[in-house]
């Protein structure tokens, strides 16, 4: 077949399709993951067990935007182990979204 400008936008046009088609798999993929949202306040005390059986445990001291308005949770960390106890992990900042992400199992 001879290159022509019709081929030429016909063969661009299918790779944009193919592009699109992956884009949204990737997003449908993405968005199966998101989890309902979630309400965080400061006292509330958020875990999650590491992969070395280790339990961190997070409290939120506080929430308060970074001077481009994206939500920022601070918050104490703390780690469990039969073996070593409790120790103190200290202050950390995370994103609302990684928090939520990396915390997501709320305490009672």
């Amino acid at each position: 077949m001879k290159p022509t400008a019709e081929n030429l936008r016909h063969n661009r046009g299918s790779k944009i399709g193919a592009g699109v088609a992956i884009d949204r798999s990737i997003f449908n993929f993405w968005a199966q993951r998101r989890r309902e949202p979630v309400e965080v306040k400061a006292g509330d005390r958020f875990c999650r067990r590491r992969r070395d059986k280790v339990l961190e445990t997070a409290s939120v001291m506080e929430l308060r935007p970074d001077p481009l308005g994206i939500p920022h949770v601070h918050f104490r960390l703390t780690f469990e182990e039969p073996a070593i106890g409790r120790v103190e992990g200290g202050k950390r900042v995370l994103a609302l979204n990684s928090f939520v992400e990396a915390y997501h199992q709320r305490l009672s």
